[in-house]
């Protein structure tokens, strides 16, 4: 949940990296038992579409939010709805 906390973050600089660290984590994390953690972050990530500094979209980009999502189809504890809140937020970046 540390990296959570990170992603909402008031510095620009802490939440850019923080997206930087998931980008490294997240396909193992939507793998591994801790995958509703990966979906939390995710949406997390999602919502920073909105900050004013742009390293941090750019960060944002270099997730592969389209294998990430992918890799949570296996996922059976997906809340339903998740994967066209995604979609919808994928087509909006």
């Amino acid at each position: 949940m540390q990296l959570l906390s990170l992603l909402e973050d008031e510095s620009a600089v802490t939440v850019r990296l923080a997206v930087l660290s998931l980008k490294l984590c997240m396909s193992s994390l939507s793998h591994s038992h801790h995958s509703s953690l990966a979906i939390k972050l995710l949406l997390a990530v999602m919502q920073l579409k909105q900050n004013s500094y742009w390293l941090v979209k750019v960060s944002m980009m270099s997730i592969n939010f389209i294998s990430v999502s992918a890799s949570l189809w296996t996922v059976k504890s997906v809340p339903a709805g998740l994967f066209d809140i995604l979609n919808k937020h994928l087509i909006r970046l």
